[in-house]
């Protein structure tokens, strides 16, 4: 099991993008979470097999057609710093920034 952060740039919908990142990681079967979300950056942790977080990071920075995504960021992260990865996949940025459209 691998643990990452990954980190996309550009300009989005904050909500749209979210859901969408939401149910690519759930068809990928990554746990996780978005910790920080704007309309021109989204931060997630993700837990899965290392292909499949390579393959979460292409998949997003293709993104939604309403995502213009400039570049990604990702960052493996040692599994002894990982702690209290969630279950599943979660959203855990509040309603206020969800509201942030482009």
């Amino acid at each position: 099991m691998s643990f990452a952060k990954i980190e996309f740039y550009g300009t989005f919908d904050t909500r749209h993008f979210c859901d969408w990142i939401g149910h690519r990681a759930h068809k990928l079967g990554l746990t996780g979470r978005i910790e920080a979300a704007s309309s021109e950056r989204i931060t997630l942790y993700v837990q899965g097999q290392e292909e499949l977080l390579n393959a979460m990071e292409v998949a997003c920075s293709l993104g939604p057609i309403d995502a213009d995504v400039s570049h990604t960021n990702l960052v493996f992260i040692d599994p002894a710093d990982a702690s209290d990865w969630p279950n599943r996949f979660q959203i855990d940025v509040g309603p206020e920034v969800l509201a942030d459209r482009r």
